[in-house]
């Protein structure tokens, strides 16, 4: 059976400057990384890479929490046992760990600070949201599992308002009983008061269901959706009040912090929004009519480009302008920075935008008379020479898998581009002018050549 290490991140505040063996595994300082302090590391015996990763999520962690518990009790400073890194075997000649933070940059401060602003001047935003917010980061930047699940739970219970869970009748009868409680242990001051708590408790709705009714009512997430929130909550208490591990901490720490993520992204969608100064659609429209929140930049970005844009052909924007415009849409900087190295792809002919130097881009989608076939033709003559329709229409037919052109279609086609100035003709051959080259590598709009 093959042998695999188990390697956990472990985190400071203490600075580890030496290693070695402690008990069954071995401590590794890690002085090139900022975050990671060091490593330990177990070797074990397992079947495959699953049944290697179940033991580093399971029986390993535990055994990893109990030995750095006694090394934090004798050195009396922290260190905190973070995920593991990917499982591998020992007789691999290279173990690739992979530590990555995220980078705080101009951008981000731009738009914290522009939420911020919205935030002081609206009145709206409750105690309870800012509250959640201190969870949220807290969550954010604690490494344990169990740790980021009572963090992120706990904004998700500062979130969310307990009601009453009583009709009027039961609220009656509950008055009644309450009242009973007081006439029958008046004597008894200390088991009545507690009584009276006990009761108490049954007037509201449980944290749980407040939370689920909460998620419910202010974000996407339908019934079916919140059905591990119990199971969440309860596992909680079990961390806080029995100070006991959990299964999979790591997958609901994640449901936890996706939970919180979500109502925070809809309290804060009005002060989001301010950051730009005109109207962005909460959804935009596919092309069967419905309407949906674009997942992710590199998912039909004609589309949200066409809103930071403002649908305005000709508009011209800066980098820094399409990030800002873009944020309010994907609500999340990872996404928006990935638009960096997404733009160039979205540049030229066939494309939504045109570059104009110096990182300005300009809304230049395709003008109405590029259809497909025409599409096709300006890239076939593109890398051609001069060509009769018969082969144009060969080609084009192979450039595009939705086109079906004949030779007629095909020359009339190509005499309308030779009336644009695009395309020449001589003696039935067809190329390109230096017109259409230019427009063809983006350097000209064909936007110019409509009529």
């Amino acid at each position: 059976m093959p042998e695999y290490k188990l390697s956990y991140r472990l985190y400071g505040p203490v600075n580890i400057q030496s290693g070695g063996e402690i008990q069954d595994a071995v401590l590794q300082p890690r002085s090139d990384q900022h975050s990671v302090e060091a490593v330990l590391e177990f070797t074990t015996n397992a079947a495959d890479p699953d049944e290697a990763e179940d033991l580093a999520q399971g029986e390993y962690r535990e055994k990893a929490q109990e030995i750095i518990n006694v090394l934090s009790y004798v050195v009396e400073d922290g260190v905190f046992v973070g995920e593991p890194y990917e499982v591998s075997r020992t007789d691999q000649k290279y173990t690739q760990r992979i530590d990555s933070s995220t980078n705080i940059t101009e951008f981000s401060i731009s738009i914290a600070d522009g939420i911020l602003e919205t935030v002081t001047d609206d009145l709206d935003i409750s105690d309870r949201t800012k509250r959640a917010l201190t969870w949220y980061t807290i969550g954010l930047g604690t490494q344990t599992p169990e740790d980021r699940l009572v963090a992120f739970w706990t904004g998700l219970e500062t979130s969310a308002e307990v009601q009453s869970s009583f009709s009027e009748d039961e609220q009656d009868a509950f008055d009644g009983l309450m009242e009973t409680v007081e006439d029958e242990l008046e004597e008894f001051d200390d088991l009545r008061q507690r009584v009276r708590s006990m009761l108490g408790h049954l007037q509201n709705e449980r944290y749980t269901d407040a939370v689920k009714r909460t998620l419910q009512e202010e974000t996407e997430y339908d019934e079916e959706d919140v059905d591990d929130i119990s199971t969440i909550g309860s596992d909680r208490g079990t961390i806080v009040h029995q100070g006991e591990h959990v299964d999979n901490a790591v997958e609901k720490a994640s449901s936890a912090q996706a939970y919180l993520r979500s109502l925070l992204d809809s309290r804060l969608s009005e002060n989001i929004d301010e950051l730009v100064d005109f109207d962005l659609p909460l959804a935009l429209e596919d092309t069967d009519g419905s309407l949906y929140r674009p997942e992710h930049p590199t998912i039909a970005p004609e589309d949200w480009l066409a809103e930071v844009f403002e649908h305005e052909r000709g508009k011209v924007l800066s980098e820094e302008q399409i990030f800002e415009r873009a944020y309010p849409i994907f609500r999340d900087i990872h996404k928006v920075a990935k638009i960096q190295t997404l733009l160039p792809n979205v540049t030229g002919w066939g494309q939504p935008l045109r570059a104009r130097g110096d990182g300005k881009y300009e809304y230049a989608p395709f003008p109405d008379w590029i259809t497909r076939e025409v599409d096709a033709i300006m890239q076939y003559l593109g890398g051609a020479g001069e060509v009769p329709p018969e082969v144009i229409a060969r080609n084009a037919n192979n450039i595009r898998n939705d086109v079906e052109l004949d030779p007629d279609e095909a020359e009339r086609l190509c005499n309308d581009l030779v009336n644009r100035r695009l395309v020449e003709e001589s003696d039935g051959y067809y190329a390109l002018t230096q017109d259409g080259k230019m427009c063809l590598d983006g350097r000209l709009d064909p936007a110019e050549y409509s009529e």
